[in-house]
């Protein structure tokens, strides 16, 4: 037994298979987009039937990725076998959302901040801000419900002095998290 471990980027792929006459089996794993019909090779030679996939290093998307397993080790070219299985579609999305602030808006001791959070692929899970470097608080959309991949926010503060700095945290479903701040001066003297 381990320890899970979770690193931004990497997704696990792990198969079974099986030889009928118990050969050794050698795989090899390729993708493609989805849509297109050419085959990339991620990895060859691999013995076991488990692989890390480090996505960054390619661009978001929807993609397919398919096994070769091979007995070609125990058998003579003539006599070897292969056989191929595709996986579904899956995708791929490390890119953070983006966070659009309105300028802030003064009302009596308040400051009113409008914004907007938008991903491209996932929709938005998580949004929180923070005061002056203070503790994070929940930020509400305003339909009342993270379902999009578009939000839109409004949130009301009180400023402890005549300078503020607010800072918005955005998560989305792939658990990507992009940040966006803005400063306030006090324009009363």
């Amino acid at each position: 037994t381990g320890r899970r471990a979770y690193r931004k980027g990497l997704q696990t792929f792990e198969w079974a298979a099986t030889d009928p006459d118990d050969n050794r089996l050698l795989y090899q794993v390729h993708y493609r987009n989805e849509g297109n019909t050419s085959w990339n090779i991620l990895v060859g030679n691999l013995w076991q039937p488990i692989f890390v996939w480090d996505t960054t290093s390619v661009p978001d998307g929807d993609y397919v990725i398919a096994i070769t397993a091979s007995d070609a080790l125990a058998n003579l070219p003539s006599a070897s076998l292969t056989a191929q299985r595709e996986s579904t579609v899956f995708t791929i999305d490390n890119t953070a959302p983006n966070i659009e602030l309105m300028p802030i808006r003064q009302e009596q001791t308040d400051l009113s901040l409008s914004f907007v959070v938008q991903d491209v692929r996932s929709s938005i899970e998580q949004v929180e801000y923070s005061l002056d470097a203070s503790s994070w608080v929940a930020a509400h959309p305003s339909d009342g419900i993270f379902d999009s991949q578009r939000e839109e926010f409004e949130i009301t503060i009180t400023p402890q002095s005549s300078i503020a700095e607010i800072v918005v945290r955005a998560t989305d479903a792939m658990n990507n998290t992009g940040t966006a701040n803005v400063k306030w001066l006090s324009t009363v003297p």
